[in-house]
Protein backbone atom coordinates (compact mmCIF):
# COMPACT_ATOMS: atom_id res chain seq x y z
CA UNK A 1 0.00 0.00 0.00
CA UNK A 2 1.22 3.50 -0.81
CA UNK A 3 1.73 5.33 2.49
CA UNK A 4 2.99 8.73 3.53
CA UNK A 5 3.10 10.85 6.61
CA UNK A 6 2.75 14.56 5.94
CA UNK A 7 3.15 17.44 8.37
CA UNK A 8 1.85 20.97 7.99
CA UNK A 9 4.29 23.18 9.88
CA UNK A 10 2.72 26.04 11.81
CA UNK A 11 4.89 29.16 11.90
CA UNK A 12 4.90 32.26 14.07
CA UNK A 13 4.49 35.69 12.47
CA UNK A 14 4.82 39.25 13.72
CA UNK A 15 1.56 40.11 15.47
CA UNK A 16 -0.49 42.77 13.76
CA UNK A 17 -2.50 43.81 16.81
CA UNK A 18 -0.08 42.98 19.64
CA UNK A 19 -2.32 40.19 20.96
CA UNK A 20 -3.10 38.20 17.81
CA UNK A 21 -2.65 38.22 14.06
CA UNK A 22 -4.26 36.49 11.09
CA UNK A 23 -2.66 36.13 7.70
CA UNK A 24 -3.18 34.02 4.58
CA UNK A 25 -0.64 31.51 3.32
CA UNK A 26 -0.81 28.99 0.52
CA UNK A 27 -1.67 25.48 1.71
CA UNK A 28 0.94 22.84 0.95
CA UNK A 29 0.18 20.60 -2.02
CA UNK A 30 -0.87 17.12 -0.92
CA UNK A 31 -1.75 15.80 -4.39
CA UNK A 32 1.66 14.48 -5.51
CA UNK A 33 0.61 10.85 -5.76
CA UNK A 34 1.43 7.98 -8.16
CA UNK A 35 0.09 8.15 -11.72
CA UNK A 36 -3.37 6.93 -12.55
CA UNK A 37 -5.66 6.25 -15.50
CA UNK A 38 -7.36 9.35 -16.88
CA UNK A 39 -10.60 7.38 -17.15
CA UNK A 40 -10.79 7.01 -13.37
CA UNK A 41 -9.96 9.10 -10.36
CA UNK A 42 -7.87 8.50 -7.25
CA UNK A 43 -9.18 8.67 -3.70
CA UNK A 44 -6.67 9.07 -0.85
CA UNK A 45 -7.79 8.49 2.73
CA UNK A 46 -5.75 10.22 5.44
CA UNK A 47 -5.95 10.04 9.24
CA UNK A 48 -5.28 12.80 11.73
CA UNK A 49 -6.18 13.48 15.36
CA UNK A 50 -8.03 16.18 17.27
CA UNK A 51 -5.85 15.81 20.37
CA UNK A 52 -6.28 16.57 24.03
CA UNK A 53 -3.68 16.81 26.82
CA UNK A 54 -2.81 13.27 27.86
CA UNK A 55 -0.01 13.61 30.37
CA UNK A 56 -0.46 10.01 31.54
CA UNK A 57 -0.77 8.36 28.12
CA UNK A 58 2.18 7.33 25.94
CA UNK A 59 0.32 6.05 22.87
CA UNK A 60 -3.24 5.65 21.56
CA UNK A 61 -3.15 2.90 18.93
CA UNK A 62 -5.84 1.94 16.41
CA UNK A 63 -5.75 -1.04 14.07
CA UNK A 64 -7.71 -0.66 10.82
CA UNK A 65 -8.14 -3.88 8.83
CA UNK A 66 -10.44 -2.90 5.96
CA UNK A 67 -12.27 -0.01 4.29
CA UNK A 68 -15.27 -0.03 1.97
CA UNK A 69 -16.92 2.73 -0.11
CA UNK A 70 -20.48 3.31 -1.26
CA UNK A 71 -21.76 5.44 -4.12
CA UNK A 72 -24.85 7.46 -3.27
CA UNK A 73 -26.94 5.70 -5.94
CA UNK A 74 -25.83 2.22 -4.82
CA UNK A 75 -26.91 0.16 -1.80
CA UNK A 76 -23.74 -1.94 -1.83
CA UNK A 77 -20.46 -1.14 -0.09
CA UNK A 78 -17.50 -2.07 -2.28
CA UNK A 79 -13.98 -2.93 -1.12
CA UNK A 80 -11.59 0.03 -1.06
CA UNK A 81 -8.69 -1.33 0.99
CA UNK A 82 -7.94 -4.58 2.75
CA UNK A 83 -4.54 -3.58 4.09
CA UNK A 84 -4.00 -3.69 7.84
CA UNK A 85 -2.84 -0.32 9.16
CA UNK A 86 -1.87 0.34 12.77
CA UNK A 87 -1.16 3.90 13.81
CA UNK A 88 -0.68 6.01 16.93
CA UNK A 89 -3.20 8.85 17.16
CA UNK A 90 -0.92 10.77 19.52
CA UNK A 91 1.65 11.06 16.73
CA UNK A 92 -0.92 12.66 14.41
CA UNK A 93 -1.17 16.01 16.13
CA UNK A 94 -1.23 19.58 14.92
CA UNK A 95 -1.21 19.10 11.18
CA UNK A 96 0.40 15.67 10.89
CA UNK A 97 -1.51 13.15 8.79
CA UNK A 98 -0.89 9.51 7.90
CA UNK A 99 -2.02 7.85 4.70
CA UNK A 100 -4.45 4.98 5.30
CA UNK A 101 -5.13 4.05 1.69
CA UNK A 102 -4.83 5.28 -1.89
CA UNK A 103 -6.73 3.69 -4.76
CA UNK A 104 -7.94 4.34 -8.27
CA UNK A 105 -11.75 4.28 -8.36
CA UNK A 106 -14.47 4.77 -10.96
CA UNK A 107 -16.02 8.24 -11.28
CA UNK A 108 -19.14 8.96 -9.26
CA UNK A 109 -20.48 10.53 -6.08
CA UNK A 110 -19.52 8.68 -2.90
CA UNK A 111 -21.52 9.23 0.28
CA UNK A 112 -20.25 6.68 2.84
CA UNK A 113 -17.11 4.98 4.03
CA UNK A 114 -17.20 1.86 6.16
CA UNK A 115 -14.16 1.66 8.43
CA UNK A 116 -13.31 -1.69 10.01
CA UNK A 117 -11.38 -1.21 13.27
CA UNK A 118 -10.18 -4.45 14.81
CA UNK A 119 -8.78 -3.14 18.08
CA UNK A 120 -7.71 -0.06 20.00
CA UNK A 121 -5.13 0.21 22.76
CA UNK A 122 -3.70 2.75 25.18
CA UNK A 123 -0.11 2.63 26.40
CA UNK A 124 -0.02 4.21 29.84
CA UNK A 125 3.18 5.94 30.95
CA UNK A 126 3.62 3.55 33.87
CA UNK A 127 4.28 0.79 31.32
CA UNK A 128 0.83 -0.83 31.24
CA UNK A 129 -1.00 -1.43 27.96
CA UNK A 130 -4.79 -1.63 27.87
CA UNK A 131 -6.12 -3.26 24.69
CA UNK A 132 -9.76 -3.47 23.69
CA UNK A 133 -11.20 -5.56 20.88
CA UNK A 134 -13.84 -3.51 19.12
CA UNK A 135 -17.16 -5.43 19.31
CA UNK A 136 -18.26 -6.25 15.77
CA UNK A 137 -15.51 -4.02 14.40
CA UNK A 138 -13.96 -6.49 11.95
CA UNK A 139 -17.42 -7.68 10.84
CA UNK A 140 -19.86 -4.75 10.66
CA UNK A 141 -17.51 -1.76 10.52
CA UNK A 142 -18.10 1.87 11.41
CA UNK A 143 -20.19 3.83 8.90
CA UNK A 144 -18.85 7.31 8.20
CA UNK A 145 -21.03 9.72 6.21
CA UNK A 146 -19.52 12.11 3.68
CA UNK A 147 -21.45 15.38 3.86
CA UNK A 148 -21.29 16.73 1.25
CA UNK A 149 -20.72 13.71 -0.95
CA UNK A 150 -17.28 13.20 -2.50
CA UNK A 151 -17.42 13.83 -6.22
CA UNK A 152 -14.87 11.81 -8.19
CA UNK A 153 -14.35 12.77 -11.82
CA UNK A 154 -12.06 11.24 -14.47
CA UNK A 155 -8.42 12.21 -14.02
CA UNK A 156 -8.84 13.86 -10.61
CA UNK A 157 -7.29 13.19 -7.20
CA UNK A 158 -9.41 13.62 -4.05
CA UNK A 159 -7.91 13.68 -0.56
CA UNK A 160 -10.25 12.87 2.32
CA UNK A 161 -9.24 13.39 5.94
CA UNK A 162 -10.58 11.32 8.84
CA UNK A 163 -10.16 13.44 11.96
CA UNK A 164 -10.34 11.20 15.04
CA UNK A 165 -11.52 13.06 18.16
CA UNK A 166 -9.25 11.35 20.66
CA UNK A 167 -10.87 12.82 23.78
CA UNK A 168 -14.34 11.57 22.76
CA UNK A 169 -13.22 8.26 21.24
CA UNK A 170 -11.31 6.91 24.26
CA UNK A 171 -13.43 7.04 27.42
CA UNK A 172 -11.39 6.17 30.50
CA UNK A 173 -12.62 3.88 33.23
CA UNK A 174 -11.26 4.76 36.64
CA UNK A 175 -9.56 8.04 37.46
CA UNK A 176 -7.69 9.51 34.44
CA UNK A 177 -5.91 12.02 36.70
CA UNK A 178 -3.76 9.32 38.28
CA UNK A 179 -1.73 6.75 36.37
CA UNK A 180 -2.35 3.99 38.89
CA UNK A 181 -6.10 4.61 38.96
CA UNK A 182 -6.67 4.13 35.21
CA UNK A 183 -8.40 0.73 34.91
CA UNK A 184 -9.03 0.74 31.16
CA UNK A 185 -11.23 2.46 28.64
CA UNK A 186 -14.23 2.22 26.37
CA UNK A 187 -13.70 2.93 22.68
CA UNK A 188 -16.42 4.71 20.71
CA UNK A 189 -14.86 6.33 17.62
CA UNK A 190 -15.89 9.91 16.91
CA UNK A 191 -14.63 10.98 13.48
CA UNK A 192 -14.99 14.20 11.49
CA UNK A 193 -14.48 14.04 7.72
CA UNK A 194 -13.27 16.71 5.33
CA UNK A 195 -12.17 16.85 1.71
CA UNK A 196 -8.73 18.42 2.08
CA UNK A 197 -8.78 19.99 -1.38
CA UNK A 198 -11.96 21.95 -0.54
CA UNK A 199 -10.92 23.14 2.92
CA UNK A 200 -8.37 25.36 4.60
CA UNK A 201 -5.97 25.24 7.53
CA UNK A 202 -5.76 27.42 10.64
CA UNK A 203 -2.38 27.40 12.36
CA UNK A 204 -0.33 29.55 14.66
CA UNK A 205 1.31 29.88 18.05
CA UNK A 206 0.08 30.73 21.54
CA UNK A 207 2.43 32.64 23.85
CA UNK A 208 2.28 34.80 26.95
CA UNK A 209 2.86 38.57 26.79
CA UNK A 210 6.62 38.09 27.03
CA UNK A 211 6.64 35.76 24.03
CA UNK A 212 7.14 32.49 25.92
CA UNK A 213 5.32 29.51 24.42
CA UNK A 214 2.24 28.17 26.21
CA UNK A 215 1.86 24.40 25.91
CA UNK A 216 -1.48 22.57 26.13
CA UNK A 217 -3.50 25.71 25.43
CA UNK A 218 -6.89 24.89 23.93
CA UNK A 219 -7.66 26.33 20.50
CA UNK A 220 -11.03 25.89 18.82
CA UNK A 221 -12.79 27.06 15.67
CA UNK A 222 -16.43 28.12 15.91
CA UNK A 223 -19.08 28.80 13.28
CA UNK A 224 -22.67 28.05 14.27
CA UNK A 225 -21.06 25.49 16.59
CA UNK A 226 -17.56 24.23 17.38
CA UNK A 227 -16.13 22.99 14.07
CA UNK A 228 -12.84 21.57 15.34
CA UNK A 229 -10.40 21.95 18.20
CA UNK A 230 -6.86 21.14 19.25
CA UNK A 231 -4.19 21.86 21.88
CA UNK A 232 -0.81 23.50 21.44
CA UNK A 233 2.38 21.45 21.56
CA UNK A 234 5.41 22.11 23.75
CA UNK A 235 6.44 24.98 21.46
CA UNK A 236 3.01 26.60 21.73
CA UNK A 237 2.24 25.72 18.10
CA UNK A 238 -1.07 24.38 16.79
CA UNK A 239 -2.68 23.51 13.47
CA UNK A 240 -6.26 22.58 12.62
CA UNK A 241 -6.89 20.96 9.25
CA UNK A 242 -10.04 20.54 7.18
CA UNK A 243 -11.84 23.80 7.97
CA UNK A 244 -14.64 24.43 5.43
CA UNK A 245 -14.84 27.66 3.48
CA UNK A 246 -16.54 30.43 5.44
CA UNK A 247 -16.12 32.96 8.22
CA UNK A 248 -15.27 31.68 11.70
CA UNK A 249 -14.07 32.65 15.15
CA UNK A 250 -10.92 31.18 16.67
CA UNK A 251 -10.48 31.08 20.44
CA UNK A 252 -7.55 30.15 22.67
CA UNK A 253 -7.79 29.46 26.40
CA UNK A 254 -5.74 27.84 29.13
CA UNK A 255 -5.88 27.82 32.92
CA UNK A 256 -4.15 30.82 34.45
CA UNK A 257 -4.61 33.07 31.41
CA UNK A 258 -7.36 35.27 29.98
CA UNK A 259 -9.03 33.62 26.97
CA UNK A 260 -8.80 35.46 23.65
CA UNK A 261 -11.04 35.27 20.60
CA UNK A 262 -10.31 36.29 17.01
CA UNK A 263 -13.52 36.87 15.06
CA UNK A 264 -14.32 37.26 11.39
CA UNK A 265 -11.65 34.83 10.18
CA UNK A 266 -12.14 34.12 6.47
CA UNK A 267 -11.24 30.55 5.44
CA UNK A 268 -10.74 29.69 1.78
CA UNK A 269 -9.95 26.33 0.17
CA UNK A 270 -6.29 25.34 -0.03
CA UNK A 271 -5.13 28.31 2.04
CA UNK A 272 -3.45 28.42 5.41
CA UNK A 273 -4.56 31.17 7.80
CA UNK A 274 -2.11 32.03 10.57
CA UNK A 275 -3.72 33.11 13.86
CA UNK A 276 -1.28 33.78 16.70
CA UNK A 277 -2.41 34.55 20.23
CA UNK A 278 -0.72 36.35 23.12
CA UNK A 279 -2.51 35.60 26.38
CA UNK A 280 -2.27 37.70 29.52
CA UNK A 281 -1.95 36.04 32.90
CA UNK A 282 -4.81 36.19 35.40
CA UNK A 283 -2.32 36.54 38.27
Amino acid sequence: MYRRIIAFASVAIVLNFLSLGCEKQEQEDVSDFPGFSMQNGVLNIWATDAPFPVALIEKAMIKVVKMELRQEDDSVFRLFSQDTTTFDLLSLRNGVMESLASKEIVPGNYDQLRLYIDQASLVIKDGRTSTLKVPGGPQSGLKILFDPTIRIRPGMVANVMLDFDLSRSFIFTGNPKSTGDIRGFNFKPVIRTAVIDNTGIIAGKVTDLSGLAIADAAVWVTGDSVIASTFTDQNGAYAILGIPEGIFSVTSAVEGFVAREAGGIQIRPEEKTICDFQLSSTK
